[in-house]
């Protein structure tokens, strides 16, 4: 049975009225987007996802529940995130990190990844820490420049990572164990 909400009016008078809402946990809603879904963001209002199987990535308006760009990219894109100006997508067969600005959806800049094949990308300050499998490590580039200042060893195939404060957590998948780096002193 779906959970049910109760409303009563400040009045004595008024009969309660009841509203009821989606059983947890239940799909509310599906968005067709005629290719196989893989990363997903959302900034900017929107739904950023990538399309590995079709080299581009789509733009949702989750009120409306339409895509309203389609933005091609160069390569496999798998891993998406966004900082305060941009979108930024990696290309694992192509070994690319590429930025979109959202107020044209259009690439406007692109990079080559250290040992290709990016499996995930993370914002932190004014860094992009992009990991690769290719280099089982991550390469640490400016937001604004896009030059790569640094470079991490993690373990083998570094995954999707997550930010802790000063630290990133990467599951290594080519391994049984998760690495922990220190973003300040690396």
């Amino acid at each position: 049975s779906l959970p049910t909400v109760t409303a009563v009016s400040a009045t004595t008078t008024a009969k309660p009225t009841t509203t009821a809402y989606p059983a947890r946990g239940s799909i509310v809603v599906d968005v067709a987007l005629g290719s196989k879904a893989e990363g997903l963001v959302y900034a900017f209002g929107s739904l950023w996802v990538t399309h590995p199987d079709a080299g581009r990535v789509s733009r949702v308006d989750p009120a409306t529940r339409q895509v309203v760009a389609t933005i091609p990219v160069p390569g496999m894109p798998i891993p998406i995130a966004a900082s305060t100006d941009a979108v930024w997508v990696g290309s694992y067969s192509s070994g690319k990190l590429s930025r979109i600005d959202p107020t044209t959806n259009k690439v406007v800049a692109t990079a080559d990844v250290l040992g290709g094949s990016p499996a995930s990308i993370n914002v932190v300050g004014d860094e992009l820490w992009v990991a690769s499998h290719g280099f089982n490590g991550a390469r640490i580039f400016g937001l604004e420049s896009m030059k790569s200042s640094d470079s991490v060893e993690i373990g083998p195939a570094p995954g999707f990572a997550v930010v802790d404060g000063s630290t990133i957590w990467y599951p290594c998948y080519g391994s049984t164990t998760i690495a922990r780096v220190d973003i300040v002193s690396h």
